[in-house]
């Protein structure tokens, strides 16, 4: 059995009947844990807080609150698992520096130094720029300042692709790993939702393994940090034999550990080759 269609994506301002959700999203999502008054606060700022929702349930919520000096200071960004790579996260950030652009001059936020993906994120994506991170009261040193000066609303070349609800794109010359024509994975599956793990300029998680989950697969991910077994709205949870394109890397790592499931070959990707080599993959094949 396949996903089903996803749902369109809402967006809509944070309000507290969606305060159960978010506090859900981001036990979920965030290591840290947030205290009762973070959300109760989180409703203080009007539309600059966002939620992005599918059948009426939080999928995605972006945080943040006005510091002295009328900066906008970004607290939290998450979108659930699921959910990544379709431009929930873009349009959130987006739709928030928009609504702050009409009465603040700048945006801020930490990153952790290691958090590469987040980084790259804000800065190559939304132009973001590392700042002198002066110590803040409750935040460790291992954090990078990042900032963005006016104008806050100007979406840059390389977020306007991302910041949209639906993303249009054909598997037409995609190649799998065995040289042939790239075969559908399964329905609304990929990084484009397009049936297929073809790789596009936007993909950098590289999802390109045609996988065939197991259980024991799927347990492994769970505790990795990256749930594909738990149901949510427009997302039944994927069970044993069900197909979905994998992150590369995150397949190589299942296969490291003894846990990576079937492959099938026809369905992959030829970028999948960037990080695994055809023979290892060739021994996990099966349709």
């Amino acid at each position: 059995m396949h996903p089903p269609q996803s749902p369109a994506v809402q967006y809509e301002t944070l309000l507290e009947k969606h305060l159960d959700d978010v506090k859900t999203l981001h036990s979920a999502i965030f290591p840290v844990r947030y205290q009762a008054r973070f959300f109760r606060d989180s409703l203080l700022v009007g539309p600059l807080n966002q939620v992005a929702l599918v059948s009426q349930q939080v999928v995605g919520c972006i945080i943040s609150r006005i510091e002295e000096g009328g900066k906008l200071h970004i607290l939290t960004l998450g979108v659930l698992a699921p959910y990544r790579g379709g431009g929930i996260g873009s349009t959130l950030l987006q739709r928030t520096l928009t609504q702050a652009s009409q009465t603040l001059q700048e945006a801020f936020l930490l990153v952790h130094t290691s958090n590469t993906e987040a980084l790259r994120f804000y800065q190559s994506r939304f132009g973001f720029q590392a700042g002198e991170c002066k110590p803040l009261a409750g935040y460790s040193l291992n954090k990078l300042l990042l900032h963005r000066a006016a104008p806050l609303s100007a979406v840059l070349p390389a977020a306007r692709r991302r910041v949209q609800t639906v993303v249009m794109a054909t598997a037409s010359g995609h190649k799998n790993v065995l040289g042939g024509e790239l075969k559908k994975c399964g329905d609304s599956v990929g990084f484009y939702r397009n049936g297929y793990c073809m790789v596009g300029p936007e993909d950098g998680g590289n999802h390109s393994v045609s996988a065939i989950v197991t259980d024991e697969f799927l347990a492994f991910t769970k505790g990795q940090g990256n749930d594909l077994s738990t149901p949510r709205p427009g997302f039944p949870g994927l069970k044993a034999g069900d197909r979905w394109c994998l992150c590369a890397g995150r397949w190589k790592e299942a296969e490291r550990e003894g846990h990576a499931p079937k492959v099938d070959l026809e369905a992959t990707d030829e970028a999948a080759l960037r990080s695994v080599d055809l023979e290892l993959l060739k021994k996990y094949a099966g349709n």
